[in-house]
């Protein structure tokens, strides 16, 4: 199907859309260990990285290998070491920042599972609607 232009395209032309990976869900004090940004331009649908990385938190330690929080080491080509390996959320937060902060929407494929998360860590964006939310009759 040949690409569309959206309505928003002459107020949003352009919005973030994030995807995280964690060891868990929030409410479980899981832990980010990847974040990936991509630009989706409503004028052309061109899709650009503009940000991935694996992230290390503070608190990541043995106990996010295995369950309740081990699961995306369990069903990924995620490795432990590689997530110890990775620069810390703090040496990256400037950067995330910056790129959530350079549109005027951000979104997620599961916009209530990953903005929480961004939103705990301080992260400041402005919203865009989730498209899982808006696709749904």
């Amino acid at each position: 199907m040949p690409f569309q232009p959206s309505l928003f395209a002459d107020t949003l032309p352009s919005i973030a859309v994030v995807d995280i990976e964690t060891t868990g869900f929030l409410r479980q004090k899981g832990l980010i260990v990847e974040v990936g940004i991509a630009s989706l331009n409503f004028n052309n649908g061109e899709i650009r990285k503009e940000f991935n990385s694996l992230v290390r938190e503070q608190h990541f330690n043995e106990a996010h290998t295995r369950p309740p929080y081990g699961w995306i080491f369990e069903n990924s080509t995620l490795r432990v070491e590689e997530v110890e390996q990775a620069p810390s959320m703090e040496a990256l937060f400037d950067d995330i920042q910056r790129v959530l902060l350079s549109f005027n929407g951000v979104t997620a494929y599961n916009a209530a599972f990953d903005m929480p998360f961004l939103r705990a860590r301080s992260f400041e964006f402005t919203p865009y609607p989730c498209p899982m939310i808006a696709a749904t009759p």
